[in-house]
């Protein structure tokens, strides 16, 4: 019942993947570029114009935009959802601007997560590999009143740097540690008064024992 092209990916579909990076997930659609250009830095399009500072991308997280007023575009490497509490992943292709406003120029992305009803109970992971070198994080959800829930996060990711083409290593290895937390609370039926924030820090180690 729409003139647009969307493609609806779920949580379930994530959590199947191999995808442990909101890129990498968002790569699992059929109508989103994804490049890798660095150890740190992705390029998401849709339509084509490729270029690590695009900003002709709308791109939603529960709502909230979520660019840098740098460029106007996405730094995806701080963009550190946690997807065992993806919900799903919208992404409605084509010129989208006189709907969605600024941004939305070739498509909108909108990510939505998961309420902290739903996420109730702990949760732990972690992982290793000869890229990525760590990754680690908690979660855990809870309930304060009959109507009040809430959840904390936190994750903490440690990549190797890439090789140039000739071989040569890139000196782009990082680091990224980042937390939040939700509340979430139903006065009614058909109300629901959401409250959420995240932190982040994250260190490039541009060349041996730098950064």
């Amino acid at each position: 019942e729409t003139a647009s092209a969307i493609q609806v990916l779920s949580g379930d579909d994530v959590r199947r993947s191999a995808a442990n990076t909101l890129p990498g997930a968002l790569a699992l659609l059929p109508n989103v570029h994804v490049s890798q250009l660095l150890s740190h830095a992705h390029v998401v399009t849709t339509r084509g114009f490729s270029n690590i500072f695009a900003n002709k991308l709308l791109v939603l997280v529960d709502g909230r935009s979520v660019y840098t007023p740098l460029f106007a575009g996405v730094f995806w490497d701080v963009q550190n959802v946690l997807l065992e509490d993806l919900q799903r992943i919208e992404v409605v292709s084509g010129p989208g601007g006189s709907v969605w406003g600024a941004n939305a120029v070739n498509g909108v992305i909108n990510i939505t997560t998961k309420s902290a009803r739903d996420t109730q109970g702990a949760y732990v992971l972690a992982g290793g590999g000869s890229f990525m070198g760590r990754h680690a994080a908690v979660r855990y959800g809870g309930k304060i009143g009959p109507n009040l829930y809430y959840r904390a996060h936190a994750q903490e990711y440690r990549w190797d740097g890439l090789d140039a083409p000739a071989g040569a290593p890139n000196y782009d290895a990082w680091e990224i540690t980042s937390g939040g937390g939700r509340l979430d609370w139903y006065p009614s039926g058909d109300d629901t008064l959401t409250l959420q924030g995240d932190l982040y820090d994250g260190t490039q180690f541009t060349m041996p024992g730098d950064t």
